[in-house]
């Protein structure tokens, strides 16, 4: 594992790289790889560890009853999986967490970790930080997928992001057909709204990203 790439994560930015190499080293953890495709945790599992994403990118998926998939993130390394929930009263995985490319994860002891944030002050700031910005971009998520139409959420997940990639990953994320995804994409493109570049799609007016 490359312990640099600890350092790009806002847990760790008040700490010096050999005191993140210690804490690691001192820790009852483990590193684990994994091939693309792969399950990394089950919707519903126990969230036993503080797993930290060191290498690659993942799908963050919710299963319905119907067995309907919904995409709620896709996260890239560096980035904490499910922190929200290691300390929860029902800390279960909300979600199922499968790998999009090979990744590497690390598990760090949660016992372990409560005791890291006492001793380090900023690492428990970032870690509530966190906790809170992910909170708030579930309750945007929320509100995405139930209160706007189609076209409306597709304008908002542009103004939050900047653009978009493939229409596949977009049609997971705002959880549609991609045939429907891609007549209002067709649509914006039309009136103005909407350009593609270099296979990325972006807002061109001005007026909404405002």
């Amino acid at each position: 594992m490359d312990i640099s790439k600890l350092k790009e994560l806002p847990l760790f930015k008040g700490l010096e790289l050999e005191e993140i190499r210690s804490l690691i080293q001192e820790s009852p953890s483990r590193v684990s790889s994994y091939r693309m495709g792969e399950i990394v945790a089950r919707q519903g599992e126990r969230v036993r560890a503080l797993m930290i994403l060191t290498q690659g990118r993942v799908r963050a998926q919710m299963i319905g009853e119907d067995q309907k998939r919904l995409t709620i993130d896709l996260l890239e390394a560096p980035q904490l999986l499910a922190p929200a929930f290691i300390y929860s009263t029902q800390n279960t995985f909300p979600v199922g967490v499968e790998t999009m490319t090979e990744s590497e994860i690390l598990f760090l002891d949660r016992e372990y970790f409560l005791d890291v944030m006492k001793r380090y002050p900023s690492v428990m700031r970032a870690f509530m930080r966190e906790i809170s910005d992910r909170s708030a971009f579930l309750s945007q998520k929320i509100s995405l997928l139930s209160l706007q139409n189609l076209r409306e959420r597709l304008i908002g997940h542009l103004r939050a992001h900047g653009q978009i990639g493939t229409q596949e990953e977009m049609a997971m994320l705002l959880g549609v057909a991609r045939p429907s995804l891609g007549r209002v994409l067709s649509e914006l493109i039309d009136e103005g709204i909407v350009t593609k570049r270099f296979g990325k799609y972006q807002l061109v007016n001005t007026l909404l990203k405002s």
